[in-house]
């Protein structure tokens, strides 16, 4: 953090005060038998090649997380546009 502020602001100076504070349950907790209900939204999904499916609602709520679902999804998307099951792109409207 400090070497960015460093090289964003120019601010090079130590802290004065420093505190580190972590919530325990800070992040969304899914609830229980989530995992399930994702298998079945995507077994379900699966018989619909052109419907893809991210975000924090699936399989994690991180950033990391989303920015993997949305890889995948857009790899599944290259992945159908290339076996002919998706009409050729026509521009975001």
């Amino acid at each position: 953090m400090r070497a960015e502020l460093a090289a964003l602001l120019g601010i090079t100076a130590p802290p004065v005060l420093t505190r580190v504070q972590r919530y325990q349950r800070a992040m969304p907790q899914y609830a229980v038998g989530h995992l399930d209900r994702v298998a079945a939204i995507e077994a379900r999904a699966a018989a619909l090649p052109a419907l893809v499916l991210a975000g924090a609602a699936y399989r994690g709520v991180g950033v990391p997380d989303c920015v993997r679902s949305g890889e995948a999804a857009a790899d599944a998307i290259v992945a159908v546009r290339g076996k002919g099951g998706l009409p050729p792109d026509r521009g975001a409207r």
